[in-house]
């Protein structure tokens, strides 16, 4: 077994959650969170809570202390042992001299990604018991001292239903709309008050994030020369807190720009962003010397927001460390996609301006962490078969078999490797431009998506994609689908090991710096920056990922590791 733990409050042993603690995350739990169970178990035994209790609900990474449950409704209680607490602003607050998420933000934000992303259909309320608190402050949600008050809040709801229980401890939470959906829906609304949009509506940051957030606004308020460099995996909320970033300072009236490398995605909230004026969001490499991290860039700025930063050659780097006063970037080593991409940690550190903050974003919150851990292991030599992936994922022995299924799911994509097509205009990915197609009975052509100003923002901010059209994984890179495809070609092939095949791979993105050179000179280094590329790809859908392999060893293999899912 592992967390959650539902019992009655009495029943429930701190012994049984350290246990279940270390199952689930494979450490102890610190001394303080044993304390903080000892005292919270005690307040609702104080309280005769005697109806059953979820204790530790997972929630993208975080955990909410108790859940109560009837049939529809439920009650998310978030307990505080604080005993002198002081607001600081949305996010934090201070508690026995220390900074800690707000409690109400806190709350707020579990219930919201309860109510809006978890299948269990139940409809969540939620307070904060401050069991210590001796100066409270005025905060904006119910927060309660009282044993007996939390018992009579419990008692307004109906008795606990096992069945509901059941689908809430074994329920999944699935991101029913894009952060590019969201955005384009409510992007009129955004600048005035965006944090709190953000989270009303389930994307609210978790605590690690809330921090970044807190110190890089406090940064510029004292006028502070800083870099901060915040490592996150795939599907970590990177993009979620550039964002928030963005809005923030724009809000608070600083001269602020997000910067990209990537034209896909950079065209697309440029397009959903209008209202922000287009200044606000910029390349910070162009190739023309213009872009924020190149010489040519003069405009005036306090923040700059450097997302995909992984992406920057040594030059963009040297550079972007002199703009602004307050610099952010946001890296992804594991997302390097050409030879001389230099965003990594060692590089920010040698050439870093002003005092240094290093985070990393380890909460997952668009993925399940089990898949990534499955992609990881899978692509980086230490396979496993497949278990509790918390997604589906499929394979088709036929590329028509995978489009029908696609096309069957009303937000999908298709993402296909680039590297055995130039992808020049016209050329397609499959069809008669590719070999292996010529003898199938292959009864679609699929094209590459051109334009990055037009075809890209159109595409990802739509959710019924086209599958006529295939995106790059130059432009994947950044977004997501309910459910991806993804065309896995001849490129990095099993072997007993992986290996890749230079003679298919034709991707010059990069000049000399391509894969296609780098795959004729270096090959060790060639079949890194495969296994970045097919990270990227693999990780883009919510729900679920459907795969076609050009190669067949390599389909038997993946195929193999993923017999024992459902």
């Amino acid at each position: 077994m592992v967390l959650p733990i539902v019992s009655i409050p009495n029943k429930i042993k701190v012994e049984d959650l350290i246990s279940e603690y270390q199952k689930t995350y494979h450490e102890m739990p610190s001394r303080e969170q044993i304390n903080a169970w000892k005292s919270s178990l005690n307040f609702l035994v104080k309280a005769g809570i005697d109806v059953p209790v979820i204790a530790e609900l997972p929630i993208f990474g975080e955990r909410a202390d108790f859940v109560f449950v009837d049939g529809t409704n439920g009650l998310v209680v978030e307990m505080k042992g604080w005993k002198n607490i002081k607001v600081i602003d949305d996010y934090l607050v201070e508690a026995d001299g220390k900074e800690e998420i707000n409690p109400c933000y806190q709350v707020e934000n579990y219930i919201n990604k309860l109510n809006y992303f978890h299948s269990s259909g139940v409809q969540f309320e939620g307070v904060v018991v401050a069991y210590n608190a001796k100066n409270l402050p005025k905060l904006p949600c119910k927060v309660i001292t009282d044993p007996k008050v939390l018992k009579a809040a419990i008692n307004k709801y109906s008795p606990p239903d096992p069945k509901k229980v059941d689908d809430v401890v074994n329920g999944k939470f699935y991101i029913r709309d894009s952060l590019i959906k969201f955005l384009s829906n409510n992007k009129n609304q955004l600048l005035n008050k965006a944090s709190q949009l953000l989270l009303s509506m389930g994307y609210g940051l978790s605590q690690d994030q809330a921090k970044l957030v807190h110190e890089v606004l406090s940064a510029l308020d004292k006028g502070e020369d800083k870099t901060f460099l915040v490592r996150g995996e795939s599907g970590s909320g990177k993009t979620l807190v550039a964002l928030t970033l963005l809005f923030e300072g724009l809000n608070k009236k600083y001269n602020t720009i997000l910067a990209y490398k990537n034209n896909r995605l950079l065209n697309t909230l440029k397009r959903i962003l209008d209202p922000l004026g287009g200044a606000t969001i910029r390349f910070y490499s162009t190739g023309r010397g213009f872009g924020v991290a190149e010489a040519g860039f003069t405009d005036p700025v306090d923040l700059v927001l450097f997302d995909e930063a992984q992406r920057m050659r040594t030059s963009n780097i040297q550079i972007a460390m002199q703009r602004g006063r307050v610099r952010v970037f946001f890296y992804d080593e594991s997302q390097i996609l050409i030879g001389n991409e230099a965003g990594t940690r060692n590089n920010f550190l040698k050439y870093a301006k002003g005092n240094v903050t290093e985070y990393t974003l380890s909460s997952s919150y668009r993925e399940n962490k089990n898949y990534l851990e499955w992609v990881r292991n899978l692509l980086w030599e230490n396979s496993s078969m497949a278990k509790d992936l918390g997604i589906e994922v499929k394979v088709f022995d036929n590329i028509n078999d995978l489009l029908s299924a696609l096309d069957k799911k009303q937000d999908r994509a298709l993402i296909c490797a680039f590297t055995e097509t130039n992808g020049k205009k016209l050329k397609e990915r499959i069809g008669q431009a590719v070999s292996i197609y010529k003898n199938q009975n292959v009864n679609v052509h699929v094209d590459w998506l051109m334009d990055p100003k037009k075809e890209y923002p159109i595409y990802w901010s739509t959710k019924t994609r086209n599958l006529n059209k295939c995106a790059s994984v130059y432009g994947a890179q950044g977004f997501e689908a309910e459910y991806i495809g993804v065309i896995w070609g001849r490129d990095l092939i099993w072997r007993g090991g992986w290996d890749i095949n230079p003679n298919v791979i034709t991707d010059e993105v990069g000049g000399k710096h391509s894969l296609k050179d780098i795959a004729q000179k270096d090959k060790a280094k060639a079949l890194d920056l495969l296994k970045n590329r097919y990270y990227v790809m693999l990780t883009r859908g919510i729900k679920g990922v459907y795969l076609y392999f050009e190669d067949d060893g390599t389909r038997d293999f993946i195929k193999n590791l993923l017999q024992s899912t459902p």
